[in-house]
């Protein structure tokens, strides 16, 4: 198993554990990070924008 794989599924599994279970797309910038395509605090940033404050 690739290691940003691992890392992704590490996670995932933390996350269910808390009750938060991740679909595809909120795992996406989770694997991009991982694997060194995306630094976190773009990711970060654009999670952000996704929610914004009404």
């Amino acid at each position: 198993m690739v290691k940003s794989e691992k890392i992704t599924k590490q996670i995932a599994g933390t996350m269910d554990t808390e009750g938060m279970r991740l679909n595809n797309k909120e795992l996406t910038p989770i694997r991009e990070c991982a694997s060194g395509k995306k630094s976190s605090s773009v990711a970060i940033k654009e999670i952000v924008n996704q929610y914004p404050v009404k």
